[in-house]
Parts: C-alpha cells; structure tokens; sequence
C-alpha cells in the first residue's frame, strides 16, 4: 500500500511516498514526489501507480521498477481538493474536485496513448469526496461544494458504456473528507467531516448495488477526516488522516476486517490429468440461495511445478457454462480479460483484489457474482497440450 503527499504534522504539504508492507507490518520510504502535494488524489493503472490534483491539473506516474516518477499530460480541468476516481479496463476516471468550473467534471485518462477525454457531467458539484468502481460502473459519493459548504450525502454512478449518470440511494450520513473502497462489489465508506458543525465522523456505511441499499455497521475507533482506504484481499487499510477538525494530522494506520466467512466456498478444488477431446477436466458446482455470489474460477497449471507435481499442463485455459449448456465466460491468461458472455469489463484488477491471483502469467481465471444455479467449469490446455492441473 502507498501513501502520497498529504500534510505533515506543522501543516505542510509534504512529497513523502510511504510504502506499507502487510506480512510485516512494517513501512518503508519510495521515491518522493516531484514536489509536495495534499489533497490529491491517486489510482493504479497497468501496474503504475499514478498522482493526480495537485492544484494544477499536473499528473505524475510512478514506476515500481526504477523507482521514479514522471509527468504525464495534464488534465483538461483541475480536480484539486480530493476527486473521487476509479479504474475501469486500465483507465482512470477522475470526477469532481475544486479548480474545475463547476466541480461537476468527469474526465478520462488513457494511459497507454497520454490522453484524456471529457465525459458527461456529474449532477452534484463535490470535492473531498470518493468513489469506486464495482462491474465496470464509476460510483461517486459524498464530499462538498466548497470548503463554506454543508456536505452531501448524494451517490451518483456513471455507466462508461452509455456516458450516462443516474441517482442511487443517499447515503444514511452526509460527510466529506470520506475514504471509499470496493470489497465483495460493495461499496464501503468510512469517516469523514462536516465543515460547518466541526464534526469529525467515525461511520462505517456500505451500499450494496444488488440491493440498492445501505447498511450501517460498527463505527471507526475514532473519527477520522481527509483519508483514503486500500483493500488487499478481505482486509480495509485507512492510514492518516485528521483526528480533529480541519487541518489536522496522524499517523495512525487502521485496519478492518471484512468478514467473508458465510459467503466464501472455501477452497473447492480438483487434481487431475488433462488430456484432449472429451477427457479434459470438467467440474460443476451449485450456487445456492437467493442472491448473487461471488465466486472465482482458476485454471491452475504452470506454478504446480514449484510444487513437486510432476508434468503440469502448461498452458491451462477456462470456460464457465451454466446449467443450460451456454457459454458465459472464458479466459486464456488470466492477466488478458476476454470480453463476452457475463463478462463485461476488464477484471485484472478484480482478481488481483480478491486476494487469490493465480500465481503465474499463463493460468487463466475468471470472477464473477453469479447467480442461483448449476454452472460447469471446462479446464483445456492451448492447442491440445496435456498435463496435470489444478
């Protein structure tokens, strides 16, 4: 987990980039930024990560590799003040922010041609505010008009396929200064501040699109403002932020479990040796219920080796039926989204967010909230190649 800018505890805009190291609970320091920033905003895209909203529509690009940032083009608007961003097929959607006309902006950012493009409009001017994208849709909650301004507790979500904007429920707390971040294709919201009646909130509220409703859980330790949420696997990292009102600062790095128990299979898994024809390996499973669940599918293959088992297939590929026979979804390297079926959005991030990523560039998986029913999964290796699999 990385933490930009942000103020220090005099005040101070700051270019520090911290790193967090979960198996060891321990931080160290990257490279800074080109100058210092607070109330930016970031997001990760094709594995770099990105800065953005300083204050002049600068945008900066991180690489792991060599440790160094480098500008990109700038954006057509300003989107200081924390805009609510989110990544959808590896590109960034940035909205809202001070510096814009009316804070209202969307624009997009294309990393592989340095472009960005203007999108329709949100209908409530925001900043200090956040969002998240669940199935290829950008969800934007909370944040304020200015900083004289009560806050708003509107959700929007915008539908890249239709440049569309539409209305969801309000969420039950107004705030700003909010953290966002998607777990299980819920959108989760923590903390956040009324500039007006001084009030540092503490809240844990989720809206769940499948339902189209919120629920309240358990409030924060203690209040926090001005923060942003990162999930890895079924755990909510919120470091920093503001304990009291306005330009406050801490150090503080919480953590929440999610719990995943009643809605995980576990580990269901079979080993078998995949040949060709009608003897490759097929598998069936039942989702049960009334709701969608989530579920992954992996074809595991190539990282066997490591593992002692003898002749692994090399180069798995995955198809997902359901019960009437139908193909819904495939994947050939799971790092490679095939578009199709139930499959509508790139979902790289996806299944490196859910915490069980295949663990080499050539097994194929897919994710997805599937709904009551039989389903069969059909492992194959590529061009008829055989070998054991998982």
């Amino acid at each position: 987990m990385y933490v930009l800018g942000g103020f220090d505890a005099e005040g101070h805009s700051t270019d520090t980039v911290l790193v967090y190291h979960p198996t060891t609970d321990t931080w160290t320091l990257a490279h800074p930024l080109p100058y210092g920033v607070n109330h930016n905003s970031a997001a990760v895209a094709g594995g770099d990560l990105y800065s953005f909203g300083a204050g002049g529509g600068e945008l900066f690009v991180y690489n792991q590799n060599t440790n160094s940032w480098a500008a990109r083009a700038s954006s057509h608007y300003v989107h200081s003040q924390t805009a609510a961003v989110g990544v959808i097929d590896n590109k960034i959607y940035v909205a809202g922010g001070t510096g814009t006309p009316s804070q209202r902006e969307l624009e997009v950012y294309d990393p592989v041609a340095n472009t960005w493009t203007v999108k329709a409009p949100m209908s409530v001017p925001r900043n200090h505010t956040a969002g998240g994208v669940i199935e290829g849709k950008f969800y934007v909650v909370g944040g304020r008009a200015s900083d004289f301004s009560g806050s708003t507790d509107a959700l929007e979500v915008y539908d890249p396929q239709t440049d569309l904007w539409s209305t969801r429920p309000p969420m039950p707390t107004a705030r700003s200064g909010l953290a966002a971040v998607v777990v299980n294709n819920e959108l989760w919201v923590f903390g956040g501040e009324d500039v007006l009646d001084f009030v540092v909130h503490a809240e844990v509220e989720v809206y769940n699109p499948a339902t189209n409703s919120w629920r309240q859980l358990a409030n924060m330790p203690a209040g926090r403002h001005g923060i942003w949420a990162s999930a890895i696997g079924n755990k909510i990292y919120i470091p920093g932020g503001g304990a009291g009102p306005g330009g406050s600062a801490s150090n503080t790095n919480q953590i929440y479990t999610v719990d995943t128990a009643a809605a995980n299979l576990g580990n269901i898994s079979t080993r078998a040796f995949v040949q060709t024809g009608d003897n490759v390996m097929i598998g069936g499973f039942i989702v049960q219920g009334t709701g969608t669940k989530r579920v992954i599918i992996r074809a595991i293959g190539p990282e066997l080796g490591q593992y002692g088992v003898p002749n692994p297939l090399a180069d798995p590929t995955l198809e997902l039926h359901d019960g009437t026979g139908a193909l819904i979804g495939s994947n050939d390297n799971w790092q490679t989204t095939i578009i199709g079926g139930i499959i509508t959005h790139d979902q790289v991030q996806e299944i490196q967010d859910s915490g069980h990523p295949p663990g080499d560039a050539r097994e194929s998986a897919i994710i997805a909230d599937l709904p009551p029913g039989n389903y069969t999964a059909i492992m194959r290796g590529v061009n008829n190649t055989t070998g054991v699999a998982l």
